[in-house]
């Protein structure tokens, strides 16, 4: 049976994302980066209490 939820760690494969990254002063952490990557290649995801896609 396959697991619904991916570890953090494959998230990170997944994404290609390790860290957050600051931008013309703006700050992003690496999950909301992840998120916004998700969203554009149109994976559902579910963002958790913590942020975290």
């Amino acid at each position: 049976m396959t697991n619904l939820f991916l570890e953090d760690q494959q998230l990170n494969e997944l994404t290609g994302i390790r860290t957050g990254s600051t931008q013309a002063g703006v700050k992003h952490s690496k999950y909301q980066l992840q998120a916004l990557f998700l969203r554009q290649i149109g994976i559902a995801f579910i963002v958790n209490v913590r942020g975290n896609p």
